[in-house]
């Protein structure tokens, strides 16, 4: 067993936990401002009847607190917030992506051994420019898989990368669904406006979701489709680690 590697793998695990963690309370921002300025007109409120001295100034701070609560309903914040919450479920794939490529080179520069190649004869390839900025064999073995043509963006391609480099197999089965409903929802966001399309669809259709979306919808993604995905993400996250850790102690 190696430790370096383990306490590397944890604490990319970690890393990831904090930055979706982050990412989550985006959506929240807006409602913690709101509550704030709520809370801080009801004191005045409360304070100014209090010494006798409400009168005018009381209604006019109901009247405020009345056109807040109608301004988080109106229809520019709620297009707002579907922005924010869309652009959440990129920032959670990019997370996953960031904590899956850690991965790679965490298990390169500690224990490169463990990697398996198809030939005795296969080349490791990299950019010759990654010599100027301090790479490291983590670095290299990670863009030779990427040279490779394996996305850490696609499920299928992610686990053929453990399967193929590190002889490790990932049972995704429980959470399949969601990593690709994922995944090809973060697809349409960034490059078809939220639309269902035919890739959308043929990506998803061995899914649960297959039969909830045609093409030409728009993806509503709300605060249960965001906890699912979280959840995950979470959930692959703690795979990867339990299997890295497993091949390390064989």
């Amino acid at each position: 067993m190696n430790d370096e590697l383990t306490s590397a793998i944890i604490s990319n695990r970690e890393k990831l936990e904090k930055r979706i963690g982050d990412i989550g309370r985006i959506t929240e921002i807006n409602e913690l401002m709101l509550l704030v300025v709520q809370k801080n007109l009801a004191a005045i409120k409360k304070d100014l009847e209090q010494i006798g001295k409400g009168g005018g100034t009381a209604k006019i701070i109901d009247h405020s607190l009345q056109l807040l609560e109608n301004t988080t309903k109106s229809p520019e914040v709620l297009a707002l917030k579907k922005i924010i919450r869309e652009q959440i479920i990129v920032l959670y794939m990019g997370s996953s992506e960031t904590f899956l490529s850690d991965t790679i080179k965490s298990v390169g520069n500690i224990k490169p051994e463990y990697f398996r190649f198809k030939t005795e004869n296969e080349n490791i390839t990299f950019n010759q420019s990654m010599l100027k900025s301090n790479f490291t064999l983590g670095d290299a073995l990670l863009e030779h898989i990427e040279n490779k043509n394996y996305s850490f963006q696609d499920l299928k391609s992610t686990l053929n990368v453990f399967t193929n480099y590190l002889d490790i197999q990932l049972d995704v089965e429980d959470i399949k669904d969601s990593l690709i409903f994922m995944a090809a929802t973060r697809h349409i966001i960034v490059h078809n406006s939220s639309v269902v399309d035919k890739k959308f669809l043929k990506q998803i259709r061995e899914t649960s979701w297959a039969e909830l979306y045609s093409e030409g919808d728009n993806i509503d993604v709300d605060q249960a489709m965001l906890d699912g995905m979280l959840i995950a993400v979470q959930q692959f996250a703690d795979l990867v680690v339990a299997a890295m850790i497993e091949r390390d102690e064989e």
